[in-house]
């Protein structure tokens, strides 16, 4: 008795790399979408930290100071860096705005008014055009960044996050 080799023909090797490219290229923009929510949530969630971080230190001292005194979000990031936090460290103990950034897009404008009869932070939500000014060069990286802030200012929305925040300036004493 003879045995013949067993082995899949062309056409079946062929047909399978069809299937495969096809499923791949259905799964990976969806993996890139899931990649840039993810990138969102974490921005959303380090601005909250960072609000916070601000009304918890205002409390416990009864004023305000430099951000970086406040909290441990990265300050001095710009458009070129791909990071979440403040464009700056300003002392905010007598009332500025700071922007914060996500991904190195726009995501929030923190105006601070601390005087003697308001202490607050109005947290804005930046128009589309200030998330879309990034887009000037029109490069994949700057794309990206606009696109995180973007889905990170509409998923926070309506949580009450953007708008005025009370600061209590009530000490507490443990």
């Amino acid at each position: 008795m003879i045995k013949t080799k067993q082995a899949f023909t062309m056409t079946e090797l062929v047909f399978v790399i069809v299937i495969i490219g096809i499923l791949a290229s259905v799964a990976i923009p969806r993996l890139a979408a899931t990649r840039d929510e993810a990138k969102a949530v974490i921005c959303m969630s380090q601005a909250q930290l960072a609000l916070q971080d601000i009304q918890n230190y205002y409390t416990a001292n009864g004023k305000l100071s430099n951000v970086s005194k406040m909290t441990n979000i990265a300050i001095n990031v710009d458009t070129t860096v791909n990071t979440n936090g403040f464009s700056s460290d300003l002392d905010l103990n007598n009332g500025s705005s700071i922007e914060f950034l996500c991904e190195g897009g726009y995501f929030a404008t923190f105006v601070v008014e601390n005087n003697v009869t308001v202490h607050k932070i109005t947290i804005l939500n930046p128009t589309a055009s200030e998330v879309g000014a990034l887009s000037i060069n029109n490069s994949a990286m700057v794309r990206n960044k606009g696109r995180v802030a973007t889905l990170a200012a509409i998923s926070i929305k309506d949580s009450g996050f953007y708008g005025t925040h009370i600061l209590s300036g009530k000490n507490l004493k443990f």
